[in-house]
């Protein structure tokens, strides 16, 4: 875990940041395809709007790009934060924004629908999920098979 301490620059005094000395000097920064930690974006965004440290500094130390490092001040800046007088920070600031996306078939009450169905049925086992898949469409429940038999898995019924 990198440490930090206060140093002299030739533009004054600036904090930086030193390895200690359990971490390991050779670990490469995190890549940038890889979601970012809530704790990274706080991280990055400290060094950058209290520290004072460049652009290029904070991407050397976090793996955070430039730019993504843009976006997350602006978004946290749009939702409350203020560098200069913000004191308690608070986690919503920086978090992931909801992405839109296809709904999941797998909602809770279709997973308690094929449940409930095993647990009444005590031959439930030996049907396949094409079966139950059609149990579940005469009464309006709409999924594949496949989505049947993720279902069964992630309840551990399969």
């Amino acid at each position: 875990m990198p440490r930090i301490s206060r140093t002299a620059e030739p533009a004054g005094s600036a904090l930086s940041l030193s390895p200690s000395p359990s971490s390991s000097p050779s670990s490469p920064p995190p890549s940038p395809e890889k979601k970012r930690h809530l704790a990274t974006r706080i991280q990055a965004v400290t060094l950058r709007c209290v520290a004072k440290f460049s652009y290029q500094k904070v991407t050397q130390l976090t793996g955070m790009n430039d730019r993504t490092l843009q976006r997350v001040i602006k978004r946290a800046m749009e939702r409350g934060f203020d560098p200069e007088s913000s004191h308690n920070w608070r986690d919503e600031w920086f978090e992931d924004a909801i992405r839109p996306g296809r709904p999941s078939k797998q909602t809770i009450s279709a997973s308690n629908e094929v449940n409930r169905m095993i647990r009444l049925d005590r031959y439930a086992r030996g049907k396949s999920s094409d079966q139950i898949a059609a149990d579940l469409a005469k009464i309006g429940i709409k999924a594949s098979p496949t989505t049947i038999w993720r279902m069964l898995r992630n309840s551990g019924n399969h």
